[in-house]
């Protein structure tokens, strides 16, 4: 898991360091800048490429989805594992 805001705060940081932006639009949100996987029971891995307007699409988040957290609180329970440079 990735901790604390503040450790966001600094991916994020470094992320523009390097890049104006994350994109948003229709190519940023196809399928192929997305990987879902089932390596664990009642678990899904999901990782992210955050592309960007240089087109580098260098940098990814995976996120963790807790099937059995998701279930019981009947919404979507996701944390972040990893916000980083490929």
């Amino acid at each position: 898991m990735i901790g604390s805001s503040a450790r966001i705060e600094s991916e994020l940081d470094a992320y523009y360091a390097e890049h104006q932006r994350i994109c948003l639009d229709p190519e940023a949100r196809a399928a192929k800048h997305s990987r879902l996987s089932d390596d664990q029971a009642r678990r899904l891995t999901v990782e992210q490429t955050l592309v960007d307007p240089e087109e580098l699409n260098d940098w990814f988040l995976k996120l963790a989805i807790d099937l059995d957290r998701s279930d019981a609180e009947a919404r979507p329970v996701l944390t972040l594992e990893s916000l980083a440079p490929l």
